[in-house]
């Protein structure tokens, strides 16, 4: 497991996170990266739970794909695409 550090309400939480690639040559996407989050802080799972996962194709969509667990929560997407921008960043797509 790979480990990056979030900032989240002024201090530096770790979250780890795990990357597999998914084959799918035989459609049109070619490749899927699944980014599986994995959250042990307390003040961090209050927000965004013990897990989600992003899904991301950076040759079709680059924007990569998370749910967002209560909807209008503006805290909670800017964690999320803050965690999924510092992944594709450190796994270089």
């Amino acid at each position: 497991m790979k480990l990056i550090k979030v900032p989240f309400e002024g201090k530096g939480y770790t979250v780890k996170y795990k990357t597999e690639t998914i084959d799918l040559s035989m459609t049109p996407i070619e490749f899927i990266n699944v980014h599986s989050v994995f959250i042990d802080d307390p003040v961090l799972q209050k927000k965004l739970g013990k897990h989600f996962t992003i899904l991301q194709n950076h040759m079709h969509v680059i924007k990569p794909v998370y749910e967002i667990k209560s909807s209008g929560d503006i805290e909670e997407a800017n964690l999320k695409k803050t965690i999924a921008q510092q992944i594709m960043n450190d796994t270089g797509s």
